[in-house]
């Protein structure tokens, strides 16, 4: 689920910006950074769910949760890098921060149900 996740959200941050419809464009000045946060708080979620299940791959001795936001953040200041190159798209500072932000939401979205799933 979480690599599902991962093509889509590529898929939309990558997407030419001539090449979204002008309806979906709001005019709203949060509107792309609160999106950002939400893509990567949900990647983040589904990342430490499939970490947790995952039963022989250990790539660090490290807490599955952390491997993830780290996996997470990480891939969202990727994306925001490529799109440098994607006409009409560029790196945004506040994007980076958003999907950062929204990796840490997720661990605390997982925090939250965590006893749900044990």
């Amino acid at each position: 689920m979480a690599a599902a996740w991962a093509i889509m959200s590529m898929a939309i941050t990558l997407l030419p910006s001539a090449l979204v419809p002008v309806s979906s464009r709001i005019a709203i000045a949060n509107y792309d950074v609160a999106i950002h946060g939400i893509i990567f708080m949900v990647f983040s979620f589904l990342l430490i769910l499939s970490f947790k299940h995952e039963k022989g791959w250990k790539p660090v001795a490290t807490s599955p949760a952390l491997m993830a936001v780290l996996f997470s953040a990480f891939y969202g200041i990727t994306l925001e890098i490529i799109q440098i190159y994607i006409p009409g798209r560029g790196l945004e500072l506040s994007d980076i921060l958003a999907n950062l932000v929204g990796a840490f939401l997720g661990y605390g979205l997982y925090w939250i149900f965590r006893k749900s799933w044990a």
